[in-house]
């Protein structure tokens, strides 16, 4: 899979992105809190969010996506060894191993990890040597707090957005940079069904790489690509199964790991062995 590229030069400042981008390190100064936000109102101007970031959690992690309602994170990490894990904890602070998480072997890799909103479902990509060229697992939250595999699930071979929330589910699924988003929606419990396809074209954009759908489904933000440069890109919809409208420009860190939280206050990114967040300006 597209994973991200860390900056490996000592003293960098720029996290991927084409301007420099600051750190303020919320774990040594306090952090301001947050001042009372709401996403945008449909059809309003993107949400507009700093480059200087407040880091959060020192750990080597990926693909940082957050459960609210029940205040954990789950992402896909790297040890000093190298192996590469799912794990999970409270949301800004250290992620560990849970029992059942899946992790990464010779011949099976892991990517782009997403948490349900409720909390209790996983999905990820899985690139098996023997299963080429990938499918997307679910993992569910059994009452003990531990996770089991339920599957694959027919939601194509690339990366997935968050689930939005019960009970009407529906998820954005593409399978390489360049494909167009299908939107599917859960006819059964597992069972997921094509609804729509968000065509790159009338969405105004050349390719994608990542993606967040907000909780209600009808806010979209994306890093996108034109003509080799990437940017944040930001859309919304008036409802449930509505076409997405042409995507507009947003500012924020220019990454592929993007996940904004429900009130659209915080913008979550990793690198540079952290997890950090933008604040809304």
């Amino acid at each position: 899979m597209w994973r991200l590229l860390p900056c490996l030069a000592m003293g960098c400042n720029q996290l991927w992105g084409l301007s420099p981008t600051t750190v303020v390190d919320a774990q040594q100064f306090d952090a301001p809190p947050d001042a009372p936000f709401e996403c945008p109102a449909l059809g309003g101007e993107p949400p507009r969010f700093s480059v200087a970031l407040r880091q959060v959690v020192v750990q080597n992690c990926d693909r940082y996506s957050l459960s609210e309602p029940t205040g954990r994170a789950i992402a896909l990490c790297t040890s000093s060894g190298g192996e590469s894990s799912i794990l999970e904890g409270p949301i800004d602070q250290p992620l560990v191993a849970v029992a059942g998480l899946p992790r990464s072997i010779p011949g099976f890799e892991l990517s782009t990890p997403v948490i349900s909103p409720e909390g209790d479902e996983l999905f990820v990509n899985a690139y098996d040597d023997a299963n080429p060229p990938g499918q997307i697992l679910s993992y569910r939250r059994s009452i003990d707090g531990t996770w089991t595999l339920t599957g694959p699930v027919a939601l194509g071979v690339g990366v997935v957005s968050a689930p939005t929330q019960r009970p009407d589910r529906h998820i954005l699924a593409y399978d390489n940079p360049t494909s167009d988003l299908t939107e599917y929606t859960e006819t059964a419990p597992g069972t997921w069904t094509p609804l729509l396809v968000h065509s790159l074209a009338k969405l105004g954009i050349k390719g994608v790489a990542g993606i967040w759908l907000s909780h209600d489904g009808l806010r979209l933000a994306m890093q996108v690509s034109e003509n080799g440069i990437s940017h944040l890109a930001y859309t919304d919809r008036a409802t449930l199964g509505d076409p997405f409208g042409a995507a507009r420009p947003m500012s924020g860190p220019n990454v592929p790991s993007l996940f904004l939280t429900r009130d659209c206050s915080r913008f979550y990114v990793t690198g540079l062995h952290s997890v950090f967040y933008a604040p809304r300006l």
